[in-house]
């Protein structure tokens, strides 16, 4: 039995007043932000507690209010690949901006966070029961929003070896898991293949984007340069296990991806401090 064999029909449910609250969700999480940045003026007993209920209510508040948005839906867009993509954001957000030291880079961080939820939702809103198109409209946008969390979260686990002792076999780890199910989400677009090659194939993208995690966290260079890096390259890989499994991938998107690999390498080691 294929995976469009066993998919399921969103089932719709009556528009309540309680269906408004998705809309709210950009201001519950820039509020949530901007809090983030007055841990440091707490005793430093309750800085960790205090972060880590601040990332528990953000977390929490973006899937209730995503989840509750897609209840509406009646298409077979399942419900946890519309959660996804703004939980991704907003969990990445939060550890990218306890990165940030000035106010002005906090502003910008949290609002183009607050406009993505904003678009994301509305385009949800869009949906309807037989929308094809507002159905690939709200896909398109989701992986944009996606990508920008994978990238804020790339930059936290670079930047966190600065300031903390962690396992560089734990985080990539860590990392590994949440690739493999932003991939996996990803090649649902590949509809006509088994599951079993499609829960392959994002374990297959995920061990490479973890491995090169692992390779460029030995590297003198700057950790926003090393998150791009791996963002460009994780997203190139998944690009092309799509169209693989399409069928419809060429020497010209081979060579194409060849030269961009060849540009990364000579930007990344061009911006090395080596010693």
């Amino acid at each position: 039995m294929t995976a469009q064999m066993r998919r399921t029909t969103i089932k719709y449910e009556p528009y309540k007043k309680r269906h408004l609250l998705p809309g709210a969700l950009p201001f519950v999480i820039g509020t949530l932000l901007y809090l983030t940045a007055l841990a440091p003026v707490l005793p430093k007993t309750f800085r960790l507690p205090s972060l880590v209920l601040v990332f528990v209510l953000m977390v929490g508040s973006t899937i209730g209010f995503s989840w509750l948005g897609a209840t509406l839906q009646r298409t077979q867009i399942d419900r946890w690949r519309l959660v996804l993509p703004p939980t991704l954001l907003v969990s990445g957000a939060f550890l990218f901006h306890m990165l940030v030291g000035t106010p002005l880079a906090r502003f910008v961080i949290v609002t183009a966070v607050m406009l993505l939820l904003f678009g994301y939702l509305m385009r949800l809103d869009s949906l309807k029961e037989t929308a094809d198109q507002s159905s690939s409209e709200v896909l398109r946008f989701a992986r944009l929003t996606t990508m920008v969390g994978v990238f804020f979260l790339s930059v936290f686990v670079f930047a966190i070896r600065q300031f903390t002792n962690v396992s560089t076999a734990l985080i990539a780890i860590l990392l590994l898991l949440v690739l493999v199910a932003v991939s996996y989400d990803a090649l649902m677009q590949a509809k006509d293949i088994d599951d079993d090659l499609r829960r392959l194939t994002a374990l297959a993208v995920g061990v490479l984007a973890a491995e090169l995690y692992v390779g460029l966290s030995f590297l003198p260079t700057a950790y926003l340069v090393n998150a791009a890096v791996l963002v460009l390259g994780y997203f190139a890989c998944l690009r092309a296990a799509i169209r693989i499994l399409h069928g419809d991938l060429g020497t010209k998107e081979l060579r194409l991806g060849l030269w961009a690999a060849l540009i990364l390498i000579v930007v990344l080691l061009a911006t090395a401090r080596w010693a």
